[in-house]
């Protein structure tokens, strides 16, 4: 009797210490139109903030760097590293972003749709010579451009950029991200949403991932460093310029000079 007593006693003293810091607080939803800014400066996001800090503290956690940061620039950095991406939604916008070669891409900069990088073919409908409607056939499109953005796919379903589209001049409406998987804790791909100014009044077109457009040369900045096969070219551009006369040994040093580092990976 006193054995069972004594436990009774003591059981208060076993869960002594033991706090129960609940669930991980969620953010709450912004509202439809509300601007980032409007929503990070309102009183339900400040609470959200605060009662966050106070579930870290109670947990003995420590808050990500990137978890109330305000950031309006991406780089390739950013996007390969995990903690950076998981305080990230998909659809965030964001005004320049930096690839891994060092070429920043900005709102209102002005691109070219260079070629496509593969064999890819997209089929099309469209009437015969008795008016009815037949499959055309396939033509060759951009592997990593469509038209319109990834919401309107919803409705439509995805459409590739069709190949008379090359050379064109488009401008860089905004900088935005997607994850790579169906989860946060997934790596983050850098979108890039551009227009025609002299074509695209209602809709535009994405680059779903402008790295891989850069380097395939689907996609043309004009201030992006020259790739190793563009160099290459270069150099027996000049060579040939030698050949004919029309620049001196000297200006061909100084051209080989420059493009020997690219070539050499230096």
């Amino acid at each position: 009797m006193k054995k069972g007593l004594l436990i009774l006693l003591c059981l208060p003293m076993i869960g002594f210490g033991q706090v129960d810091c609940g669930d991980e607080p969620q953010e709450p939803k912004k509202r439809f139109g509300e601007s980032d800014f409007k929503y990070k400066n309102s009183k339900v996001y400040r609470d959200y903030k605060s009662t966050y800090n106070d579930w870290t503290i109670c947990n003995g956690s420590e808050i990500s760097k990137y978890k109330f940061s305000t950031i309006d620039s991406l780089t390739y950095d950013m996007v390969n590293d995990i903690e950076f991406c998981k305080e990230i939604k998909n659809s965030t916008k964001f005004k320049t972003y930096t690839t891994e070669s060092g070429t920043t891409i900005r709102k209102g900069d002005t691109l070219y749709i260079g070629k496509p990088s593969s064999g890819r073919t997209q089929s099309s409908y469209g009437s015969n010579l008795f008016g009815n409607n037949a499959l055309l056939g396939g033509s060759p499109v951009f592997s990593n451009i469509i038209v319109g953005n990834l919401g309107s796919t919803m409705l439509t379903g995805i459409v590739y950029l069709d190949a008379n589209s090359q050379g064109n001049m488009v401008v860089v409406e905004y900088v935005s991200v997607w994850h790579t998987k169906m989860t946060r804790k997934s790596l983050l791909n850098p979108m890039v949403f551009v227009k025609n100014p002299k074509l695209d009044i209602f809709a535009g077109r994405t680059v779903l991932d402008i790295e891989k457009a850069i380097n395939f040369r689907e996609i043309v900045h004009p201030n992006a460093p020259l790739s190793r096969d563009e160099a290459i070219a270069k150099l027996k551009e000049g060579n040939d310029l030698l050949n004919l006369g029309l620049i001196n040994q000297e200006e061909y040093e100084v051209l080989k000079k420059e493009l020997s580092p690219i070539i050499m990976g230096n």
